[in-house]
């Protein structure tokens, strides 16, 4: 698990065999693109595999990562 996030908003990255696992995406595509896509590539990790985009709550945050990643986004039907 590697966290990619600010001070005060998480983001978190699970590696399993296979891609990347998104846990949330921050607060806006600014900050997705500054700490989300440049914080993984620190890391080592390539943000091109996420494959996955988990939303835990409603913000316009994943849009940046869904258009440029084509990762698949899964969140409740409220926040669909």
């Amino acid at each position: 698990m590697y966290f990619a996030g600010t001070g005060g908003v998480a983001s978190w990255a699970l590696k399993p065999c296979e891609g990347l696992i998104l846990i949330d995406a921050l607060n806006n595509a600014d900050e997705a693109q500054r700490y989300i896509d440049a914080g993984l590539h620190k890391l080592g990790l390539d943000p091109a595999d996420i494959r996955y985009l988990l939303i835990t709550h409603g913000h316009g945050d994943q849009a940046y990562l869904v258009e440029k990643f084509k990762s698949r986004v899964v969140m409740s039907e409220q926040y669909w």
